[in-house]
């Protein structure tokens, strides 16, 4: 304990660096995970019409789908190769080799998601 004590003392500068890289990493990571989990940053929303008049539509709304897919699935802590194989074949996956908890996690995880509306308000 006195060695550390000691390399601690006469290596401040060292030691300073080092926690303040540790900070600056981790409100780095803190900030990306932030950015890259914002739903609402990924939505690429495309305006029609006229004159006070018109739609708009999610134009990019497959990719916001297996995103949002994904992102449930994850919190429910599925497996990431069943999760690429649900996002990718939906229809085509078989649930049944799966244990039933899975199947009760990924039932609930898609009751989640049809219970999600994204609704584009002018």
């Amino acid at each position: 304990m006195d060695k550390f004590k000691t390399f601690i003392t006469q290596n401040k500068k060292l030691v300073y660096g080092v926690i303040a890289i540790i900070i600056i990493a981790a409100g780095a990571k803190i900030g990306y995970d932030y950015h890259s989990n914002n739903i609402i940053s990924r939505i690429e929303v495309k305006f029609y019409g006229y004159n006070g008049h018109g739609d708009a539509a999610i134009s990019n709304a497959e990719s916001v789908d297996k995103y949002m897919t994904r992102r449930v699935l994850q919190k429910d802590h599925i497996k990431k190769d069943v999760i690429n194989k649900i996002v990718s074949h939906p229809d085509a996956f078989d649930y049944s080799m799966l244990s039933s908890e899975d199947q009760y996690k990924i039932q609930s995880s898609i009751e989640d998601l049809s219970s999600k509306h994204i609704i584009v308000k002018n």
